[in-house]
């Protein structure tokens, strides 16, 4: 989705849901449960999300699809880089649940 073209920072909750591909509710949702963007409320009622509070909230989550120091990546920088929360994806079994872990090394 493009980014809000406004002259303010502060955009409406129709807005944000839009640039981030979700329902006004969930945004609702979100703020209820205290999950999603940091939000601006105005006047004890007006609630605003400031568009680069909402690039942030996108770039936290995130995730990269390999594993620390192995690949194009390895030593590079790629674990410091890395937020505490990234999760490495790699390829399971047929029929197996567990997750594969990474390989150590060579």
């Amino acid at each position: 989705m493009r980014k809000p073209q406004t002259g303010k920072s502060l955009v409406p909750e129709t807005v944000a849901a839009s640039y981030l591909g979700t329902k006004v509710q969930t945004l609702r949702n979100w703020r209820h449960i205290g999950l999603g963007p940091d939000y601006v409320r105005l006047n004890g009622r007006m609630i605003r999300y400031d568009v680069a509070d909402l690039d942030r909230y996108v770039e936290s989550l995130k995730v990269s699809h390999s594993c620390p120091g192995q690949g194009d990546d390895a030593g590079e920088g790629f674990l410091s880089d890395a937020p505490s929360h990234s999760v490495a994806l790699v390829p399971i079994k047929q029929g197996s649940r567990e997750r594969a872990p990474c390989s150590s090394g060579p």
